[in-house]
């Protein structure tokens, strides 16, 4: 194996020469600034490839740059002529430095020597575009040394994180990433990155004069997320999935967009940081679908959409409806949102077998927030029985019985 020092062209002794460091006259001080920081991460760089080539001690390493993180650039900084052709360098000694603090990971300099190396790391190297190979390189290095060591995973995501936070062109590539088969994070890691990648995402689109983001405005990044999908035969016939156990089938996740999977999970999280209104539902009632450039794309993005939309609204509606602090102007404005939606999406079929997923969801959604003797309650309410009585009764029936 070559050396990793041999990844790099040596760093020139003269220009790090501390005598050529401030020998020219008109430097200023952001001049002197750039050059000191260059000086530093050449010899941090240089230091890093050396004692993993030769496996030595991270210690002296490790202090070196927890002292300089102290210092550590800011992305302005790392934006200058002394710093741009290096920046992959530093995040890379970043995630150098997250492996050598990690006491669960056997023989770190042999690790880091493994992603420089089998990486091909040089100084083009985006450090994202190639997070893929280096994913599959600590997994096999795990497993090899017979380690599971989900720890590590979590300090990679942050690492990941921290760079995303400055580099937003880079998005789409991790969404496309995340929605590979061959992608070897967990489900459950999987959708913790999504969510993070989701808020940068948000944080950048949004309208400055926009304080909050309801769930309604996360459907904006549909077009996003469908473009991020390569497989489009995948979004013929999807169906977002209810429940996470939908997920449980191995071969199941291998034939599913887990893309937008991982979209309806984060929209259902978010369901619960929402303050519940008529305005949100009224919200909802009205929204469209967010435009939509590749036409190949619109009916895959019109399907997901109106789940979404119906998936959100039977459950801002139910919630509204647990509520008991509604007053009389606001609940005349809910009875006619929830008339519109019983003749959309809530109809009972004349002697069901059994209830669709709408009813399911909307009926749960009830119980869940307040009680099943609250829902027989609410069937029977003098509000509900003048608004459909005899969709409520034949509802109540169907339940009644069910309990029973």
């Amino acid at each position: 194996m070559y050396s990793a020092c041999r990844i790099i062209d040596r760093v020139d002794p003269t220009r790090l020469s501390y005598n050529n460091l401030f020998n020219d006259e008109n430097m200023t001080r952001s001049d002197i600034r750039e050059k000191v920081f260059r000086l530093i991460f050449d010899y941090l760089w240089q230091n890093l490839c050396e004692l993993c080539s030769n496996n030595e001690n991270n210690q002296k390493w490790i202090y070196t740059y927890t002292f300089i993180s102290k210092y550590y650039p800011s992305d302005k900084v790392l934006q200058s002529t002394q710093l741009i052709d290096i920046k992959s360098r530093i995040e890379f000694m970043n995630l150098a430095y997250l492996i050598f603090l990690n006491e669960k990971t056997p023989e770190p300099q042999e690790l880091v020597l493994n992603l420089l190396n089998d990486t091909n790391f040089n100084t083009e190297s985006v450090c994202l575009k190639l997070l893929p190979k280096m994913i599959d390189i600590i997994h096999r290095y795990l497993e090899n040394k017979n380690i599971d060591n989900s720890t590590l995973i979590i300090d990679l995501q942050q690492w990941i994180l921290s760079i995303l936070k400055s580099m937003t062109g880079e998005i789409n590539f991790l969404f496309k990433y995340l929605n590979q088969s061959t992608c070897r994070l967990s489900l459950g890691m999987k959708q913790f990155l999504f969510d993070e990648l989701i808020n940068i995402s948000l944080k950048f689109k949004q309208n400055k004069n926009k304080q909050t983001v309801d769930i309604w405005d996360r459907l904006d990044l549909i077009p996003t997320i469908l473009q991020c999908i390569t497989n489009v035969d995948l979004l013929e016939n999807y169906q977002i999935p209810y429940h996470p156990s939908r997920l449980s089938d191995h071969n199941d996740l291998q034939t599913r967009p887990i893309l937008l999977d991982l979209y309806f999970f984060h929209l259902r999280h978010q369901m619960t940081n929402e303050t519940i209104t008529y305005k949100l539902i009224n919200k909802g009632m009205l929204i469209k679908l967010p435009k939509i450039d590749n036409r190949r794309l619109k009916p895959f993005a019109e399907n997901l959409f109106k789940q979404l939309k119906d998936y959100f609204r039977l459950k801002i509606i139910a919630l509204l409806l647990c509520q008991t602090n509604v007053y009389d102007d606001e609940l005349n404005q809910i009875n006619s949102i929830l008339s519109a939606v019983i003749a959309e999406l809530l109809l009972i079929d004349q002697q069901p077998i059994q209830l669709n997923n709408h009813l399911k969801l909307f009926l749960s959604t009830i119980i869940s927030k307040k009680s099943w003797n609250y829902l027989l309650n609410l069937l029977k309410s003098e509000n509900i029985q003048r608004l459909n009585n005899q969709w409520a009764n034949n509802l109540y029936d169907i339940l009644k019985l069910n309990k029973e």
